[in-house]
């Protein structure tokens, strides 16, 4: 981002012996030129912040992280030191290969827990409903509340969307993809905010720190249990409780239940196939959270081989377990009490509940369950029943006299499949 003459006064200066620190990015570090002038200098250390990332993304978006040791080393610098909050095993290895070229280091580790914050997973049907329900202002999530999205569209349609549904003004998006001054003002104004809202990329927070966060919600999967304490760690920094939110989907039960399936490796040690590797991490934290029945802050702590700790806030231990999605049982009564009679839109007419020109000339105002989702937009069920029928709970008859209508396929919820007993207790044989 620097002009040739902010980048020639600053090689002056430092030339001159004015300049003690020198801030740059691997990138830069690839270039011969810049080499060559840092080589001149007779640098003493060289530090290496967040130096997971060299592990998560060297292996997949920003493969100059992987050169960081190699460049450092043609500068003959004194000492290289390197830090992180978070490093499982296998990142660890990566650190000590790629920034240390597999040369001896003296490795201090520190326990990574959080005691202030809690960890809680909530299955979802529509993450749009579970998010407008968990930041209404009456939902319990402490504001200020991070979003964390995973790409940069869904970061901007979430915060758009949030604000149309809560009618809330101080509801923003971040990501890499904004100007330098975009992301400044964003930055500025989050960290003054008491009651702010930011949907963003993991961008956000590295070399931020924002001591009142509340609360941190997660729409998608972060990339390792490291990227996951990364984020969620940005909550509570000021020692003050603060609470996270996994909103676990279909489509991440569905990617956990293809994996457990699969017969994949569990050699982390596998840096050539990144692929695999981030498969790997990523089935890790699958399998903490959909585990139902261990301590989540244990386990989280397990990934990263950290001694376990008295948890102090999970829904395994407070009892306080999610094993429904929202909506998941009013879709199921619906049409396990009207089987191969609904089509979709039509179940979701009755859900929802509203005496329209269509309901009331259907008569679907007569059918048992009708309103149990009012609160609900017609678009949130649709989605709903869209992710019952992917993961096999329901089933839509494709052609014949049943063409289109839905029926109750499976038994137990998509989401805690050691759940069964209790669905069956619930709903019925029948």
């Amino acid at each position: 981002g620097q002009s040739r003459e902010e980048r020639m006064a600053l090689w002056v200066e430092l030339a001159a012996g004015n300049i003690s620190f020198i801030l740059t990015n691997p990138e830069t570090l690839q270039q011969k030129s810049v080499l060559k002038k840092l080589a001149a200098l007779n640098i003493g250390h060289a530090v290496i912040d967040e130096a997971h990332t060299v592990s998560e993304w060297g292996t997949t978006f920003r493969p100059s992280y992987l050169e960081v040791g190699r460049k450092l080393g043609q500068l003959r610098i004194g000492q290289i030191t390197a830090f992180t909050a978070t490093a499982a095993s296998a990142t660890i290895a990566h650190i000590k290969k790629y920034v240390f070229c597999s040369h001896p280091v003296h490795l201090i580790q520190g326990n990574p827990d959080r005691p202030n914050i809690t960890y809680r997973i909530i299955p979802s049907l529509c993450k749009m409903q579970d998010l407008t329900s968990l930041t209404n202002q009456h939902a319990g999530m402490n504001r200020p509340i991070i979003i964390f999205c995973g790409t940069r569209k869904r970061a901007v349609q979430t915060a758009i969307r949030l604000r149309m549904r809560l009618q809330d003004n101080r509801i923003f998006y971040y990501h890499a993809g904004l100007s330098k001054e975009e992301r400044k003002v964003i930055e500025e104004w989050f960290y003054s905010s008491e009651d702010g809202i930011l949907c963003s990329t993991s961008a956000y927070g590295l070399g931020i720190d924002k001591p009142n966060i509340r609360s941190v919600i997660h729409t998608t999967l972060s990339s390792s249990v490291g990227a996951y304490l990364q984020e969620t760690g940005r909550a509570g920094r000021d020692q003050q409780p603060a609470k996270t939110v996994m909103l676990l989907g279909v489509e991440d039960c569905e990617k956990s239940h293809i994996r457990s399936g699969s017969g994949n490796s569990n050699d982390s040690n596998d840096s050539n196939d990144s692929k695999n590797d981030q498969d790997y991490r990523e089935s890790v934290l699958l399998s903490i959270f959909t585990n139902y029945e261990k301590c989540r802050r244990e386990s989280l702590l397990a990934a990263l081989s950290a001694e376990p700790e008295a948890c102090f806030g999970c829904d395994v231990c407070s009892e306080t377990l999610q094993h429904y999605a929202a909506g998941e049982k009013e879709i199921i009564k619906l049409i396990r009490k009207y089987p191969l009679k609904l089509t979709m839109h039509e179940a979701s007419l009755i859900l929802r509940g509203r005496y329209s020109l269509e309901v009331k000339q259907r008569k679907l105002y007569q059918f048992r369950g009708f309103g149990m989702l009012c609160g609900w937009i017609l678009d949130d069920i649709e989605e709903a029943l869209h992710g019952l029928i992917k993961v096999a709970i329901l089933k839509s008859a494709r052609k014949g006299p049943w063409k289109d209508l839905l029926r109750v396929k499976g038994c137990i919820t998509c989401f805690n499949r050691s759940s069964s007993e209790r669905f069956l207790d619930e709903f019925g044989s029948s």
